[in-house]
């Protein structure tokens, strides 16, 4: 089956279009900036122009099995949530969608999947812990992943095999993890506000296993939640990161200040959080390769 990948330049982009080439899959990357992905990837990666709302570059590559994995959207932290930011945040979302509908649509009955990436900010901010059948919250966040979720749901009356992958936080070496890193290396890492908050996260690594497994077997699809079995809390992954890093981890990021610098961002996002479990991906037997996070944050950092 030939894997395509949308936005494959980015932090998760780049090891997911490494992870299947090297499982000799026929792998084709888009990207906005396609002379940058062919700098970046192997020959035998096929890189192609990404463009919203126009497939054409890329359509017949749809010609047979195909699994295409999805993974543009603006960064959630990437600024301030003013009115056209938090538009900006939906458009590349929807957009994407949209365009890979499209595509879909003009290809139909060829054995195709449709891999979106989507959040476990879906579940808004929560203190107890919620699965794939829990109902969605009622925040910003949560109302922008049920848009965006339901925007390739025309596609199942075409038959394409349609899994959303509800992301917590990706840890590897580039991504969030990165710029979390600095504070500790100054010796002034701690938790985000009250530090109660639930912190899902995932092993990079697991992310694309996981992945695979919906890749090779017909019979999944549906919500999965993409997230380590471990739950933790935001204090706790803190206290866990700086002994990784031989840090203290004791200077916590006041939640009035944030909230000052930061506005509804800092409410919904990173004050917030939720207690994740992966059960369908353990109902389908996913065996993690990092179930827990010191030996997940050692693999990354050592």
């Amino acid at each position: 089956m030939k894997i395509i990948i949308t936005g494959a330049t980015g932090f998760i982009g780049r090891y997911l279009v490494l992870f299947f080439s090297e499982r000799k899959f026929p792998v084709v990357a888009l990207s906005r900036n396609p002379q940058k992905a062919k700098n970046i990837f192997p020959p035998h990666v096929t890189c192609l122009p990404w463009k919203n709302m126009d497939a054409a570059s890329w359509l017949d590559e749809l010609d047979g099995p195909a699994a295409v994995i999805n993974l543009i959207g603006e960064n959630i932290a990437g600024a301030l949530w003013t009115r056209s930011y938090k538009q900006k945040l939906r458009d590349s979302r929807l957009n994407s969608v949209e365009t890979i509908v499209q595509a879909f649509q003009q290809a139909p009955g060829r054995d195709h999947i449709l891999i979106q990436a989507s959040a476990v900010g879906y579940y808004g901010n929560v203190h107890h812990k919620v699965d794939e059948t829990s109902p969605a919250g009622s925040d910003f966040l949560a109302r922008l992943v049920v848009e965006w979720e339901n925007a390739s749901k025309t596609l199942e009356a075409v038959g394409v095999r349609r899994v959303l992958a509800r992301l917590g936080v990706v840890l590897g070496r580039e991504g969030a993890l990165r710029k979390m890193i600095l504070p500790y290396k100054l010796f002034a890492g701690g938790p985000l506000g009250s530090g109660k908050q639930g912190f899902p996260w995932i092993h990079i690594a697991d992310v694309a296993r996981a992945m695979l497994l919906m890749i090779e077997h017909d019979e999944l699809y549906g919500v999965f939640n993409f997230v380590a079995p471990q739950t933790v809390t935001q204090k706790e992954f803190s206290r866990a990161l700086g002994k990784v890093l031989h840090r203290p981890a004791w200077l916590p990021a006041p939640a009035p200040l944030l909230k000052l610098l930061l506005g509804e961002m800092a409410r919904s996002a990173l004050l917030s959080g939720q207690f994740v479990e992966p059960k369908k991906l353990l109902a389908a037997g996913f065996r993690f390769q990092f179930p827990e996070l010191k030996k997940a944050l050692e693999d990354i950092l050592k």
